[in-house]
């Protein structure tokens, strides 16, 4: 959705063979992140965002590193890079009243990262990432 912070993504098409694949190449269209840079880690579920009507297949990879991003201005206004240590705190979790695009306002859980707020669909996969990141830390 526009004017949010979110994920590389976008719509699985024809040409693609499978939904990580159409991840990648989302990905390298909107921050230029080569996809033969990226190895699979493995995949979160299934989310449904009722508001546009879609089941977005998201994925976790990895890479060995830091990518020169090049971003496409007309789907992103910039990136924003946040250290896997800081998602772990939890004290970046929080609720907040989100205005949404219709002019309605909702209170919603969110994390809170310097001046941005995630909330949504975003918040809901950052959620699920750091609970099992957190899970494989205990196990070891």
């Amino acid at each position: 959705h526009s004017n949010q912070i979110s994920f590389p993504g976008g719509k699985h098409e024809k040409d693609d063979r499978s939904y990580f694949e159409a991840a990648l190449r989302e990905t390298c269209e909107e921050i230029g992140v080569k996809n033969a840079d990226v190895q699979l880690v493995g995949q979160l579920s299934k989310l449904y965002i009722p508001v546009s009507n879609f089941l977005v297949h998201p994925f976790v990879g990895v890479m060995y590193q830091r990518p020169d991003f090049k971003i496409d201005s007309k789907e992103v206004n910039r990136i924003i890079e946040i250290p896997l240590s800081l998602l772990r705190d939890d004290s970046i979790i929080s609720s907040r009243k989100i205005k949404l695009s219709n002019g309605m306002q909702l209170q919603s859980p969110c994390y809170i990262v310097d001046e941005h707020i995630v909330w949504g669909a975003t918040a809901m996969i950052i959620s699920e990432f750091v609970t099992l990141m957190k899970r494989m830390k205990n196990e070891r």
